[in-house]
């Protein structure tokens, strides 16, 4: 039994949070794209045929439906062999057993949808998509409360609004995730800064070798460059490892 909230990365902008009694997947089941990776075939079988550490999932969740979160293939799958997991989008919400008091997102700012699966406490808050070409797409970051610990998982929220999300004014987080073009623009430092989580990880990052544009480099030198006017900050690698 686990009695502390386990947090595996997996790759690009997969996250398996493991509690006492279950688990679930944030963006784990993505596809590869662009310069962006995903889990092998291997990887992903793991989960598929109920591995240890991979087993007991009890819901999928994904900040939004691009490629780089999300690939219909393998959470259809998934979904078919393990159908008392729970699959929560933005878009759509297909209940498993065992969750209790969803509420549906309208895709309207400010927007929060909760819900309670076995030791988590999860809500999915409506942060829209960074970039004006993304304005329609659906998005919501997540806040997952779990062993006395609070995660924030930012995704592509759009950093370019003011202020962060209510839901998260009176928390105090202990780990969050965010993108690297956070911080890259004032706004989303500022995000940042509000939201002044005790850890930092900066994650889905592409690989190395296909990092045509140097993301991860003016990353890099971003965080050296604001080092003293931010929190404490993490570079997550681009292979699956434990973090806590």
């Amino acid at each position: 039994m686990v009695l502390i909230m386990d947090i595996m990365f997996l790759k690009n902008c997969g996250l398996l949070l493991s509690g006492a009694h279950s688990r679930i997947v944030i963006d784990g089941f993505n596809g590869r794209s662009d310069c962006f990776d995903c889990l092998s075939d291997e990887e992903f079988a793991d989960f598929y045929e109920g591995k240890e550490r991979f087993d007991n999932v009890r819901a999928l969740i994904f900040t939004h439906k691009h490629s780089d979160h999300f690939d219909e293939r393998r959470v259809g799958k998934y979904m078919e062999k393990y159908r008392d997991c729970s699959l929560i989008t933005p878009e759509n919400i297909t209940v498993g057993t065992g969750v209790r008091g969803v509420a549906g997102a309208s895709g309207d700012p400010g927007d929060v949808f909760r819900f309670t699966l076995d030791d988590f406490e999860i809500s999915l808050m409506d942060t829209g998509h960074s970039g004006q070409e993304y304005a329609d797409v659906l998005h919501c970051s997540i806040l997952i409360k779990m062993c006395g610990k609070t995660v924030y998982v930012a995704g592509d929220s759009d950093y370019a609004r003011k202020g962060i999300p209510t839901e998260l004014k009176n928390e105090s987080v202990d780990i969050a995730f965010f993108n690297p073009f956070y911080l890259s623009t004032p706004g989303g430092r500022r995000q940042m800064t509000e939201i002044n989580s005790k850890i930092n990880y900066i994650y889905h990052l592409p690989i190395d070798t296909d990092d045509v544009y140097g993301l991860k480099r003016l990353a890099q030198r971003n965080a050296e460059r604001y080092e003293g006017t931010l929190p404490a900050l993490s570079f997550l690698p681009e292979n699956m490892v434990y973090i806590r």
